[in-house]
């Protein structure tokens, strides 16, 4: 991949549907991300205070997610959120999504138990979802791994299960169909257009404001 191809699969109003759509393909789930809000902050801090399953090990994660929540002002917004058959949540973040970086299985364990990577959506645990608060049933994380996993990963951070995905596995599986559904290449093929219509205009003023119109219309 060439920078831009970097900067096109990192936009996550790109890449983010093909990944979740993957990931519903893979596991039989549905894709409700547009549908599911979290908590308020001091709701999920509060949640968090009477937790006692991160002690011992998870100590250190469970005091990064506290600080990282005091810091925020604002609900958090998830990267996806699914709808299993059996109607469970599950919420989940994806990590490195354009490429820039790859974990081993180790080092990611260790990382997200440091609390490094969102330790305050880590401490979620219910959501709001067609009026209802409802238990999440599980956290999953998609990402770039160094060597290609076919095994299930699957952690127990106390009460949370977590599940890891590799973004590239997913992809060579399930890219073409997810793409389809989601009509990601008809949509890059527009922006193309839309960056060609701009350059040979001479990169007027006026084109810079109508091209802008023109995305901010399709991604509304």
């Amino acid at each position: 991949m060439n920078g831009f191809s970097y900067w096109i699969f990192g936009y996550k109003k790109f890449a983010e549907p093909i990944i979740r759509e993957c990931i519903c393909i893979e596991k039989g789930w549905q894709d409700i991300s547009d549908k599911v809000s979290t908590p308020t902050i001091p709701d999920v801090l509060e949640s968090l205070e009477r937790r006692n399953d991160w002690g011992g090990d998870f100590y250190i994660l469970k005091q990064k997610a506290k600080e990282c929540l005091g810091k925020r002002k604002r609900r958090m917004a998830l990267d996806a959120a699914f709808l299993d058959k059996n109607r469970n949540i599950i919420i989940g973040e994806f990590k490195s999504w354009g490429g820039w970086e790859k974990f081993g299985i180790k080092k990611l364990y260790d990382e997200v138990i440091q609390g490094k990577f969102f330790p305050d959506r880590l401490a979620i645990n219910e959501v709001s979802y067609e009026g209802q608060t409802t238990n999440v049933s599980e956290f999953i994380i998609a990402t770039n791994l160094t060597v290609q996993n076919n095994n299930d990963i699957i952690w127990k951070i106390g009460n949370l299960t977590i599940e890891v995905f590799d973004i590239v596995d997913l992809l060579c599986k399930y890219g073409e169909p997810a793409t389809e559904k989601c009509g990601s290449f008809l949509q890059l093929e527009q922006s193309v257009n839309d960056v060609k219509k701009y350059i040979k205009t001479g990169g007027t003023e006026e084109a810079a404001k109508e091209t802008v119109k023109v995305i901010s219309k399709r991604e509304a």
